[in-house]
């Protein structure tokens, strides 16, 4: 996660944009400190995630234009910090604003694993998410980690399924890493 641009909330809240490109929106006006007029344009394609940060030690009541006719009205707690969402940088010359802003993502919560004896060997079993990437792995030391797939196995929304031979088994300890693509 990469900060920059900290400030005491005041009237003029900053936000941080944080996850590859480090600038500030202040305002609804996209730019990073850096050039003789104070901008520096963000690379075309690049995901952006807004986050509105609070360093003080008062909670900060803020009004946000999310376009010409809707505001919102959070309050910033002291030292707290509100993932308004992302967008990504447009290809042509545009003006970003709150009203671009994708929602941000709901957590990633891994679901629960199941292991099964079969005639094969074992099988873990688990309910998948559309969209999420599922790594089974295994260890014997609770250190080193070893994917039992040769890649990560993309969540259809049912159940699914991975073999484990029975040449292959001993005393393991198995997981599941799960991630957005």
């Amino acid at each position: 996660m990469i900060r920059s641009g900290h400030a005491p909330c005041s009237t003029s809240p900053e936000a941080s944009m944080k996850r590859g490109i480090v600038s500030i929106l202040t305002l609804g006006v996209l730019g990073v400190p850096g050039t003789a007029q104070g901008q520096k344009t963000i690379p075309d394609g690049s995901r952006v995630e807004v986050v509105l940060i609070n360093s003080t030690a008062n909670a900060q009541p803020l009004t946000i234009p999310w376009d010409y006719d809707a505001t919102t009205s959070p309050t910033l707690a002291p030292n707290g910090e509100l993932v308004l969402g992302s967008f990504t940088q447009p290809n042509a010359v545009s003006n970003v604003g709150f009203r671009n802003l994708a929602s941000p993502l709901p957590p990633v919560v891994p679901p629960l694993i199941t292991l099964a004896r079969t005639a094969q060997g074992f099988e873990l079993r688990w309910a998948s998410e559309a969209g999420l990437e599922y790594s089974p792995q295994a260890t014997s030391d609770f250190t080193t980690w070893i994917d039992l797939a040769p890649s990560p196995l993309t969540g259809t929304g049912a159940a699914m399924t991975h073999l484990i031979p029975t040449s292959a088994s001993s005393i393991r300890i198995y997981r599941l890493s799960v991630r957005r693509p």
